[in-house]
C-alpha cells in the first residue's frame, strides 16, 4: 500500500519540520502550534502519524506474533527515551512522556488489539471501532467529571486538568513543562484511540472491495470524523495538548480524508495508469 507509505513519510518530514522550523519559517502560520485550546494545521500532523501508523498495521507481517509487537513498541519507546535525555542525560530532569514514548505506546496497544481479534474484516473493524469510542467517551467523561484533590471536576487549564494532575503524581518533575507535559500518560488514551482509527482504516483498506468504494467508505468516514469533532467541540474544546475527545475524532477524520485522497491519487489512479501502458 505505496500511499499509506507515501503519507506516513510526509507526515514525519512535516513534524520534523515543525519540530525545527527553518530560520525563514520559524514565524509561518502554518508551523506554529496552538498554545492551548483551537488547532492550526500543525496540530494536525501528529494525529495524521498515529493513524497512519494503524493503518498500516493490517499490512506488516511484524504483527504476527507477541514478540515482534513487544519488540517493536519497546524499541520506539527507548529511541524516544534516549533523546529526551540528550544530550546531558539527568536523570534528576530527565523527561519521562515524549512524542516517539507516545507513538511507541500507541503502536504496542492498538498492534495488540489487532493480533487479540479474529474474524472478518467486518468483525474486527466493528470491534475495534468499537473500544476506540469507548476510549474517546470514556476519556471525555473522566476529564469531565473526576475532581483533580483540591481542585474541581471540569477544570481544563493547562495545570489544573486531571491528566496534568496524573503526571505529576507519576512522574513528578520528569515532565516537559514546569507541571504538566503535552505527551501525558492520560491523554495518550485517546491517542490510542486516534491510532485504532487508523487501523479501522487500514482493515477497509485490505478488504476486497472495488478501491472505488474504498475511497467513498473512506472520504465519508472522515468527513464524518471533522463534523463530529467540530460538534463535540462545542462542549469539549478541541485541544492538542490535552487530546481532547474532540480533537481525537477531528484528528482521525482529517487524517482518513488524507488517506482516501493518496490511496485515490497513487495506488488507485497510478495502478489504472500502469494497466493501460
Amino acid at each position: 500500500m505505496l500511499s499509506l507509505d507515501v503519507l506516513l513519510v510526509a507526515a514525519l518530514a512535516a513534524m520534523a519540520i515543525v519540530s525545527n522550523p527553518p530560520d525563514g519559517l520559524r514565524d509561518s502560520w502554518l508551523l506554529r502550534q496552538s498554545e492551548w485550546d483551537g488547532w492550526t494545521p500543525a496540530d494536525l500532523i501528529f494525529p495524521v502519524v498515529l493513524f497512519v501508523a494503524g493503518a498500516r498495521i493490517p499490512f506488516s507481517r511484524r504483527h504476527s506474533s507477541w514478540t515482534s509487537i513487544l519488540r517493536v513498541g519497546l524499541l520506539i519507546i527507548a529511541a524516544g527515551l534516549l533523546l529526551s535525555g540528550s544530550p546531558s542525560f539527568d536523570v534528576s530532569h530527565w523527561r519521562i512522556p515524549g512524542v516517539l514514548q507516545r507513538i511507541g505506546i500507541c503502536y504496542l496497544v492498538t498492534a495488540a488489539a489487532y493480533r487479540a481479534t479474529s474474524g472478518d474484516v467486518r468483525r474486527r473493524g466493528a470491534i475495534l471501532m468499537s473500544a476506540g469510542v469507548f476510549l474517546t467517551i470514556g476519556y471525555w467523561l473522566v476529564l469531565q467529571h473526576v475532581p483533580v484533590p483540591g481542585g474541581v471536576a471540569g477544570d481544563l487549564s493547562p495545570e489544573g486538568n486531571l491528566g496534568a494532575y496524573v503526571d505529576r503524581a507519576l512522574m513528578g518533575r520528569h515532565l516537559g513543562r514546569s507541571r504538566w507535559d503535552p505527551e501525558g500518560a492520560l491523554s495518550t488514551v485517546p491517542a490510542v484511540a486516534t491510532t485504532l482509527f487508523g487501523v479501522v482504516c487500514g482493515l477497509c483498506l485490505a478488504s476486497g472491495e472495488r478501491p472505488g468504494r474504498k475511497v467513498q467508505q473512506l472520504a465519508a468516514a472522515g468527513a464524518g470524523g471533522v463534523a463530529g469533532g467540530l460538534l463535540w467541540s462545542v462542549v469539549l474544546p478541541i485541544n492538542k495538548s490535552l487530546w481532547s475527545s474532540s480533537f481525537a475524532v477531528f484528528g482521525a477524520g482529517v487524517a482518513s480524508l488524507l488517506v482516501a485522497l493518496c490511496y485515490w491519487a497513487i495506488d488507485v489512479k497510478r495502478g489504472a495508469a500502469g494497466r493501460r501502458v
